[in-house]
């Protein structure tokens, strides 16, 4: 997935982030990820469980 305002990129099941945001080329990468959640579907719904992070 990528940021729409900085282009940064992220890994969407890891959250890992891929590319840095254009603003901050030498950022620390492996610092700077995204909180990914555990998400199903439930009888046509989608269901995050947000007390379970993968981060």
């Amino acid at each position: 997935m990528q940021c729409f305002c900085h282009k940064a990129v992220f890994d969407v099941k890891t959250g890992r982030m891929l590319e840095p945001p254009f603003v901050a080329p030498n950022a620390m990468m492996d610092k700077m990820g995204k909180k990914t959640f555990a998400v199903r579907e439930n009888e046509g719904f989608i269901e995050v469980d947000l007390e379970q992070s993968g981060n």
